[in-house]
C-alpha cells in the first residue's frame, strides 16, 4: 500500500487506494480460553523449500523457520511442542516435539496447545498468524513485517538478512533469527499466565480481521452516493 501510494504521488496515477486487513471466518475457528502456557504449537504448512544462493551455494531452507524451532526445542527439553506438518521430511526432531499430520479442518490445528509459534521468514496471507489468535491462542513470531503486524504476544529479534531466490530471478531479503533467542523467548513465557493474552488475541481478530468488520469497510469503499442522491453506484 505504501509503495503504490508513493507511485500515485510520483507518477500522477489517478487510482484510488485503500488498505484492507485480510479477513478470516472466525465462526469456523471456535474460541477456547487458554490460561497457562504449557505447550507450544507450530503450523508448518507445506514446508515449501527454496534454494539459498547468497553465497553461491545451493542450500535448502524452510519458509516457516522450522529448523529454528527444532534447534530451540533441543535447548528446551522440558518444554513440549506440537508441530503440524504436511511433509515427512523432518530431521533431528527431539523427543519433546510431537509431529502431527494436517487435518481436514483448520480449527483442529489449534485445538491443543496454548501459544502458537510461527517463525516464518515471510508470509503471503499468513492465515495461521490470525487463525491461532481467533482460537484464543496467543502468537509468538519474529520481529519482521508482516509477521509482527498481527499483535503478537512476543517477537524474536531479527539478527540479519539473507538473499533467497524464490524462483528464477525472483529474490527477497529474508530475515534470520538466532535459535538461542527463540529458546530464550519461549522459556520466558513457559508456565506464565496467558489468560488475558488469550482473550485479547480473539478480540483483536474479531475487531480487525473478521469478515463482519472487513465487509463493512469494503462496502463503504465500493458503494458511493449517485450524483442525484437518489441511490448508489
Amino acid at each position: 500500500f505504501a509503495m503504490l501510494s508513493e507511485w500515485r504521488e510520483r507518477f500522477g496515477f489517478r487510482w484510488e487506494l485503500q488498505c484492507c486487513p485480510w479477513p478470516i471466518d472466525i465462526e469456523a475457528i471456535p474460541f477456547r480460553q487458554r490460561d497457562v502456557c504449557r505447550r507450544y504449537v507450530c503450523v508448518n504448512g507445506t514446508d515449501q523449500r527454496h534454494p539459498l544462493r547468497h553465497d553461491g551455494s545451493a542450500t535448502e531452507v524452510r519458509r516457516k523457520g522450522l529448523e529454528w524451532l527444532i534447534a530451540a526445542a533441543h535447548r528446551l527439553p522440558q518444554i513440549p511442542f506440537i508441530v503440524w506438518s504436511q511433509t515427512d521430511e523432518l530431521f533431528d526432531v527431539p523427543d519433546n516435539v510431537e509431529v502431527r499430520r494436517s487435518t481436514a479442518t483448520n480449527a483442529d490445528l489449534y485445538r491443543d496447545g496454548d501459544v502458537c509459534l510461527q517463525l516464518s521468514r515471510w508470509e503471503g496471507l499468513g492465515l495461521p498468524l490470525l487463525e491461532c489468535q481467533a482460537a484464543g491462542m496467543p502468537l509468538i513470531t519474529i520481529d519482521e513485517a508482516p509477521m509482527n503486524e498481527h499483535q503478537p504476544l512476543a517477537v524474536v529479534p531479527v539478527v540479519d538478512h539473507e538473499l533467497l531466490e524464490l524462483w528464477p530471478r525472483r529474490w527477497i531479503a529474508a530475515p534470520r533469527v538466532n535459535p538461542d533467542d527463540v529458546a530464550a523467548t519461549l522459556a520466558a513465557w513457559f508456565g506464565r499466565d496467558i489468560s488475558q493474552a488469550s482473550r485479547a488475541a480473539r478480540e483483536f481478530v474479531e475487531r480487525e480481521h473478521s469478515w463482519k468488520q472487513v465487509r463493512s469497510q469494503l462496502l463503504q469503499w465500493i458503494v458511493k452516493e449517485s450524483p442525484n442522491g437518489e441511490g448508489t453506484e
